[in-house]
């Protein structure tokens, strides 16, 4: 079944409102957010095969965002993996912590239930032109766990396999309304397969980077990724594999090669946090067990106990001797208390 949505078919003044109102009613929708000036034109085919859809999207504009926000996950999440095959124009992608510059030629990977952003640019003209292969999660026959390491990173769709791949995806993009209803089920199965042989290729490609660079990268992503995060009780080591797609033992790994464990750095960051909270005359009256809880300590005698093991002080001693070195107008100084042989 063929889809189409087409600027053409309004006033030039509605077609940007209509183009917006199309794309957040998608099963996987994105906003659409920026000042579009000059000419704006859009046209959007849509290939429904059953367990896989193929769109094409072709767009005459500038200066805009799409925005897959995690309310807009939770209006809808197909739970799917999309692939896009960028043929005109530059974007900037941004998912999973990356950002994926790409040209024409090349691909990137997404997976429908995290956010994601897409920056259209003006580098080479107005013009842009993608083509989306879309198929649910469990249809790939490619290991979740491995698909999380190639979402949001730029592909190269210009040789090899991925060269071919790409061919025969826009070829069918293009030409869908030569093929009979009767061939989706084949075209089908057939899309979703050469989807996993594109990924799978770029897969053995990142298997001969070496063990330690690859380490290094999860490290720094999963870093990242606790810092935004350090408030969530539920903030382990395995909830920090399961959104990288790795497995614990190998987060695990990723630290033990920066001499870290993910409790512990996990726990000095928080206790970073509440250090800071305490040393704020602003937060003066908010209880020091407040201030634990705000930073995911399951209790005042847990944060009790863990800040004086790291800082060698109580948090209402602490507290008070940097409110007495506010009011006696004497600077804070970060060596008041440092941490007790404490790496992270």
């Amino acid at each position: 079944m063929l889809l189409t949505f087409d600027t053409d078919d309004y006033s030039a003044a509605e077609r940007f409102d209509r183009y917006r109102e199309a794309m957040i009613s998608q099963p996987m929708p994105v906003d659409i957010k920026g000042s579009i000036g000059g000419r704006f034109t859009a046209r959007v085919d849509t290939t429904d095969l059953g367990i896989a859809t193929v769109t094409r999207l072709r767009k005459h504009i500038d200066g805009i965002a799409e925005h897959r926000t995690p309310r807009l996950i939770r209006q809808s999440d197909p739970q799917a993996y999309r692939l896009v095959i960028n043929l005109r124009g530059h974007n900037v992608m941004l998912h999973d912590d990356r950002e994926a510059v790409l040209g024409p030629g090349d691909l990137v990977l997404f997976d429908s239930s995290r956010p994601f952003t897409v920056l259209r640019t003006s580098e080479s003209g107005p013009d842009h032109e993608v083509v989306m292969v879309t198929a649910p999660r469990g249809h790939v026959p490619v290991p979740h766990e491995a698909m999380g390491l190639l979402t949001g990173v730029r592909l190269s769709g210009r040789t090899g396999l991925a060269a071919l791949v790409s061919q025969f995806l826009v070829a069918l993009a293009r030409d869908v309304h030569e093929y009979d209803p009767a061939d989706a089920a084949r075209l089908a199965t057939t899309v979703v397969d050469l989807m996993a042989v594109v990924l799978g290729a770029h897969m053995d490609a990142d298997r001969k980077t070496p063990v330690k660079d690859r380490r290094r990268a999860l490290l720094q992503r999963a870093q990242f990724f606790i810092q935004q995060r350090l408030h969530d009780p539920a903030l382990t080591p395995a909830a920090v594999a399961a959104a990288h797609h790795v497995s614990t033992r190998a987060l695990h790994a990723a630290f033990q090669d920066a001499q870290l464990t993910i409790g512990s750095w996990i726990r000095a960051r928080r206790l970073e946090r509440c250090r800071r909270d305490l040393s704020d005359p602003g937060l003066a009256t908010r209880p020091v067990h407040a201030i634990g809880a705000k930073w995911a300590f399951p209790s005042a005698a847990h944060f009790c106990r863990a800040f004086e093991t790291a800082y060698g002080i109580t948090p209402n001693a602490y507290r008070r001797s940097m409110l007495e070195l506010v009011t006696e107008s004497a600077p804070v100084s970060a060596v008041a208390v440092s941490p007790r042989g404490r790496r992270g």
